[in-house]
C-alpha cells in the first residue's frame, strides 16, 4: 500500500511541478576528531582524523505536496569521497472533509513525524525513532507512511500505518496517536502495534505552570513514559558467550529484542528575558546496555588484543571495529542526566551541555555556537567524551570531535 502511494505521489508532483515553490541550500561541514589513546575500539588515525561533508538541499512545495531532497558527499581526508542521494521527505497532505469544527485529513508518502516531548531523549518517538544524541548528524530522513487524522480546535486523533525506514531497526507498524491541548498544558498519547514485536503504549505531557509570566523567568516542564512489550536492541554474540571463540568472521553485533521495556523522560526548562536559558532533564532508556554488558565487551576486546601475533592482525582489527558500532546507540546506559545552559542574543545562539551516566560515571561535554544571518548561517560544535576507564564514555573510540558548518540558503 505504501509503495503504491509513493507512485501516486510522484505523479502528483510531476503534474504540479510548474506551480511549485522552490528553496535550495548549500552546506559545507569540515570536521576533526581525536582518537582515545588506549581505547581498544579506536580506529587508525587515517579514519579517525579529519574529514568533511557537503550537503546540497532542495525543498519543493505545491498545495499539500512537499518534497525534500539532499545530495550528500562525505569523506575522510585522504580517502575517496562517497555521495548519497537522500529523499528526506516526499508526501502529500490532503483534506478529506471539514465542517462543524472538525477537519479530516490524509497524509501519504515519506514524512518526518516526531514527538515534541523531550530534548535529549523522546520516548514517544515510536514512528520516527531518531537518534537525538547523534553529533553533527546529516539532515533527518522521514518514514514511509499513510495517516488519517481528525483535528478539532484543541484535539487531534490520528491513525498511522508506517513502513520500514531507510535506517534503524523499526518494522511495519500501526500507530494510534492522540493529542489534547489546553491553555497551560498539552497531553500526547500513543498506542502501537509493530510487526513481530507486539505492542507499545505511552503517554506524555508538557506545559507551563498556572500564572506563568508574572516574573522575568519563564518555566516549562515536560515528561513522558512508554512501555514496549519487546524493544529492538543490538546483542554482541561473542561478548555474551565468554567460553566461545574470541574472533568472528562476520559482524557479531546482531539485532535482538528485550522484553518489557520502559522508556521515560522528565525535565524542566527555565528561560529569562535577557536570553539565558537552563534545561535540566533525566531519562531512562530500558533498551540501552547495562554497565555489566559494557564490561563483558571490554573483557572480550582484551582477549582479542592478546591474540596479536597468534591471529591475523586484520581479523583482530576488524572485530574491534565491529564492536565499536555499539557506541552508535542513542543511549549508552539506561539512566542519563543532562544539564544545558544556553544564551540567545539577536543573531547569536550558544549552548553548553553536560550529560552524565551515573551507573558508570561517564560524561559528555558539548559546546555549540551559531550565528544566523539573512541567508547564511555559521555553526561550531565541539564534544568531549570522558569518564573512568571502565565506563562506556571513558572507553569510547573518539575522545574529542569538532565541526564547523557554513550554510547558504539560495
Amino acid at each position: 500500500m505504501i509503495r503504491r502511494a509513493g507512485c501516486c505521489l510522484a505523479l502528483a508532483f510531476a503534474q504540479a511541478a510548474w506551480g511549485m515553490e522552490w528553496a535550495a541550500s548549500y552546506a559545507l561541514t569540515p570536521d576533526a576528531s581525536r582518537s582515545r589513546t588506549g581505547s581498544p575500539y579506536a580506529q587508525p588515525e587515517s579514519r579517525a582524523g579529519n574529514g568533511w561533508r557537503q550537503d546540497i538541499g532542495l525543498r519543493a512545495a505545491a498545495g499539500g505536496g512537499v518534497g525534500q531532497f539532499n545530495l550528500r558527499t562525505e569523506a575522510r581526508f585522504g580517502e575517496r569521497a562517497v555521495t548519497h542521494i537522500d529523499v528526506n521527505q516526499l508526501y502529500l497532505d490532503h483534506t478529506l472533509a471539514e465542517g462543524a469544527g472538525r477537519t479530516w485529513g490524509l497524509t501519504a508518502g515519506k514524512k518526518i513525524l516526531a514527538s515534541p516531548i523531550g530534548f535529549g531523549f523522546r520516548p514517544l518517538d515510536v514512528i520516527q525513532q531518531e537518534n537525538r544524541r547523534r553529533f553533527n548528524a546529516p539532515p533527518l530522513t522521514g518514514v514511509p507512511l499513510v495517516a488519517v487524522d481528525r483535528l478539532t480546535a484543541g484535539d487531534a486523533l490520528g491513525l498511522v500505518a508506517s513502513g520500514r525506514p531507510d535506517e534503524g531497526p523499526q518494522r511495519e507498524a500501526l500507530t494510534l496517536r492522540a493529542t489534547h491541548g489546553a491553555d497551560t498544558y498539552e497531553i500526547h498519547a500513543v498506542a502501537q502495534g509493530m510487526a513481530g514485536q507486539g505492542g507499545a503504549f505511552g503517554i506524555g505531557a508538557m506545559g507551563t505552570p498556572p500564572g506563568e509570566g508574572d516574573s522575568a523567568w519563564d518555566t516549562a516542564w515536560h515528561g513522558a513514559a512508554l512501555w514496549q512489550r519487546r524493544a529492538p536492541v543490538l546483542r554482541h554474540r561473542l561478548a555474551d558467550d565468554p567460553a566461545g571463540p574470541p574472533l568472528a568472521t562476520g559482524n557479531p553485533l546482531q539485532p535482538d529484542e528485550r522484553a518489557a521495556v520502559w522508556k521515560t523522560v522528565a525535565g524542566v526548562q527555565f528561560s529569562h528575558g535577557s536570553g539565558w536559558g537552563l534545561l535540566l532533564e533525566y531519562w531512562h532508556d530500558g533498551s540501552a546496555w547495562r554497565a555489566s554488558e559494557w564490561r563483558r565487551l571490554d573483557r572480550l576486546t582484551r582477549r582479542q588484543q592478546a591474540l596479536a601475533g597468534l591471529a591475523p592482525m586484520a581479523a583482530i582489527q576488524g572485530n574491534l571495529a565491529w564492536s565499536a558500532g555499539a557506541f552508535a546507540a542513542p543511549s549508552l546506559l539506561p539512566d542519563n542526566v543532562m544539564a544545558r545552559l544556553s544564551y540567545t542574543a539577536e543573531s547569536w545562539n550558544g549552548a553548553l551541555e553536560w550529560l552524565a551516566t551515573p551507573e558508570d560515571g561517564g560524561n559528555v561535554l558539548t559546546l555549540g555556537l551559531t550565528r544566523e544571518g539573512n541567508r547564511q548561517k555559521g555553526q561550531f560544535g565541539w564534544q568531549h567524551l570522558a569518564g573512568p576507564a571502565d565506563s562506556a564514555y571513558g572507553q569510547a573510540p573518539t575522545r574529542d570531535f569538532l565541526f564547523v558548518r557554513w550554510l547558504w540558503a539560495l
